[in-house]
């Protein structure tokens, strides 16, 4: 890659490359730019976790991209609407995380999709119906997710 455009940066994802991976090979040299998260969790996941997981990825001192972003109901039962604040203040959380990093670190928040219907959560094996993981429901109008994030990014100068 270096050969064909020497500017360009490496990027790796947390889940192809583990954490302690990415260190070894920062340790070796090997030129890494930044890295990804490949952000997909459960709206039940504790509070803090995600925090706690882009505090250890910025240790690096690398660039972040919190990518592929989507926060699963989980199977069965369609989202109550406590389901759906919970998932906007995971998202709020994410965002918060990644604000609260240098400049330097900030590279990108990308979401996995657009609408619901549209998520690769709705494909089988898991639920055609039911999960509603992505910031725009079915019709592409948003969701508490989509509002929790912008009020985070709005709070920041």
């Amino acid at each position: 890659m270096r050969r064909a455009s020497p500017s360009a940066r490496k990027r790796t994802q947390g889940a192809v490359i583990p954490a302690h991976d990415g260190l070894q090979c920062l340790k070796k040299g090997v030129p890494i730019g930044g890295i990804g998260t490949q952000t997909h969790i459960s709206v039940d996941l504790p509070i803090g976790a995600v925090r706690e997981t882009i505090k250890d990825i910025a240790s690096f001192g690398l660039p972040v991209h919190v990518s592929e972003l989507d926060i699963t109901m989980g199977m069965g039962e369609p989202a109550t609407r406590d389901a759906l604040q919970l998932q906007a203040r995971r998202a709020g959380e994410i965002v918060d995380a990644y604000v609260g990093l240098p400049d330097s670190q900030r590279y990108a928040i990308t979401l996995w999709g657009v609408r619901d219907r549209d998520s690769w959560l709705r494909l089988p094996p898991y639920d055609p119906d039911s999960d509603q993981p992505l910031a725009f429901d079915d019709a592409g109008h948003p969701k508490p997710m989509l509002s929790a994030m912008v009020a985070e990014l709005a709070d920041r100068p």
